[in-house]
Formats: structure tokens, sequence, C-alpha cells
């Protein structure tokens, strides 16, 4: 019964980050909302419209990072990006 409340809330809150957030055009509002669900994301980082994410509170953005349009953050198994990176796809 765990293991199936503990599924039911993962997919609740990838669909938040995926078809909620993610679609929210102001990146200070995304990033704001991201850190409520526990990812940590350093100052002057900007993650962008249509980044899928997983297992926000095992991901770590460092300082002035960008994150482009439609990368894949997956954060299962953590995740830990430095300062001053660009991703893109």
């Amino acid at each position: 019964m765990k293991g199936h409340i503990h599924g039911l809330l993962a997919g609740g809150l990838y669909i938040i980050c995926n078809y909620i957030i993610t679609n929210i055009p102001c990146w200070h509002i995304r990033k704001t909302l991201y850190r409520l669900l526990g990812m940590k994301v350093g100052k002057g980082s900007r993650i962008m419209m249509k980044t899928i994410v997983t297992h926000p509170w095992k991901i770590k953005i460092g300082d002035n990072a960008t994150i482009n349009e439609y990368c894949y953050l997956d954060g299962r198994g953590g995740l830990s990006i430095g300062n001053n990176v660009n991703i893109a796809l």
C-alpha cells in the first residue's frame, strides 16, 4: 500500500512539474515553484519553458546556470549541475 501511495504522489508531482510549471511563461515564477518542490536552484540560474523534470527534490543547480527549452532533468539518482553551466538540447 505504501508503494502505491508513493507512486501516486510521484505521478502527481510529474504532472505538476511537466504540464503546469513548465508552461508558465515567467521564469521567476517557475524557479520559485521548483524551489517549493525541493529543487535547489542557485542565484541567477534560469530554467526555460518546456523543460521536463523528475524528482525535483534531488536536483541541485549552481549559480548562473541556464537550462534551455526541451531539456530533461532526471533527479531519480540525484543530479548536480555546477556554476556557470549552460545546457541545451
